[in-house]
């Protein structure tokens, strides 16, 4: 056993004194080299990692946070628009004639190609915010008015149960679907020039 040990010290021996000191020193260096890059390369990809996530997960945050607050401003247009139109003097003095009786059948008007008389002029209203319907409903819920800025139809839906509707967007934003669209809904208690309530504007 000794001797092939021997033999085999003796083998190694002899090769590398036949092999130049300078190339020996290359590939010792480059194996110690090779061997310290793969420790660092490891260590350094999995920082590399984490620095990466850490921005990632910084700049998903960020723009979260952005998006929530310009929803939140959207939503806050909506409701100042609804409030702006339900006391507007033109509203009060358009519903002081009318009288809406939920006992009694009536015909839905629907404003095509003009703005209704209780809308107010100019572009105040229109900064705010940019709705896809107005409605005045009465007091029991019946929409009596409807006006779509952008000429687009009532949602069926809507006509399905209204008063639900009206209900949970009274006075704030509320957020549903109606049918398979969308819709932010904002209803405001409507009074005439007397204070008498009517109803409510959608």
């Amino acid at each position: 056993m000794q001797l092939m040990v021997r033999k085999k010290r003796s083998l190694f021996a002899r090769i590398m004194r036949r092999i130049p000191l300078p190339v020996f020193a290359l590939a010792l260096g480059l194996a110690v080299g090779g061997m310290a890059w793969m420790v660092v390369d490891r260590v350094q990809s999995r920082a590399l990692s984490e620095i990466f996530d850490q921005a990632l997960t910084g700049m998903l945050e960020q723009a979260a946070r952005e998006s929530l607050i310009r929803f939140d401003e959207h939503r806050q247009s909506f409701e100042f628009q609804a409030r702006l139109l339900a006391n507007h003097r033109l509203m009060a003095a358009y519903l002081e004639p009318l009288i809406w009786s939920s006992q009694e059948p009536f015909t839905r008007r629907h404003y095509r190609g003009e703005a209704p008389a209780w809308l107010p002029r100019g572009r105040i209203w229109r900064d705010v915010a940019q709705p896809s319907h107005l409605i005045l409903a009465d007091s029991a819920g019946g929409l009596r008015e409807v006006y779509s800025p952008i000429g687009e139809p009532l949602p069926t839906g809507l006509l399905d149960d209204p008063a639900l509707y009206l209900e949970a967007s009274r006075q704030r934003a509320f957020l549903t679907k109606i049918g398979d669209q969308p819709f932010m809904l904002v209803s405001e208690p409507i009074e005439d020039s007397f204070y008498y309530p009517m109803g409510l504007s959608l």
